[in-house]
């Protein structure tokens, strides 16, 4: 099966109205030639036109069904803005997956998007890549990093903050984003189609 093409920057624009200071995105007044059977326009409008656009998919992010296919927010974002389609992978500096402000968004490879993670919530130490091992009935705390998508043994050690400095040693020596690691609020309402 063939890939569609994505649609053109010009066409997003005629359907989308985007703000980049603040991220939103909504509906244009679409004229009939948009549309396959013509008389549908004025429905459409009526129902759409000038409403936010998005709705949340399974990962948080805020994505749109233009002709029947979808595709995130933050790349149509990008594409509206620079008149191209992302080179690579978008990431939300801030982490928060609903904020498309311009500002917040960069093209940036799978690598680099991965550097700049939130914390996950099943951390019990509060930082990524540091966990706890008893061996032998005495407690260890372990330290790893991700490089080119490995990991990489940072050593083991037999307190917390010390584990922990090795990690933030490593993050700053790899180029990690300084939002890396942190709590991040991802929850956001639902929002129109």
């Amino acid at each position: 099966m063939a890939k569609r093409e994505l649609p053109s920057p010009d066409l997003l624009r005629q359907l989308l109205d985007y703000n980049p200071d603040t991220g939103v995105m909504k509906w244009r007044i679409r004229p009939p030639e948009l549309f396959k059977v013509p008389s549908l326009a004025k429905s459409w409008n009526r129902q759409y036109a000038g409403k936010e656009t998005g709705r949340l998919n399974g990962e948080g992010y805020p994505q749109i069904l233009i002709y029947d296919r979808p595709h995130r927010t933050h790349r149509i974002a990008w594409a509206i803005s620079y008149g191209e389609w992302p080179s690579g992978d978008i990431d939300h500096i801030n982490g928060m997956r609903t904020d498309n402000r311009l500002i917040n968004l960069r093209v940036v490879t799978a690598e680099q998007n991965r550097r700049n993670m939130a914390l996950h919530p099943c951390s019990k130490t509060g930082v990524p890549g540091v966990h706890k091992r008893a061996r032998d009935g005495k407690p260890r705390w372990i330290a790893i990093i991700s490089v080119k998508n490995r990991m990489r043994y940072l050593g083991t050690f037999l307190n917390v903050d010390d584990a922990i400095a090795a990690r933030k040693a490593a993050e700053v020596e790899l180029g990690y984003h300084s939002n890396h690691g942190k709590i991040r609020d991802v929850a956001a309402p639902k929002r129109n189609r």
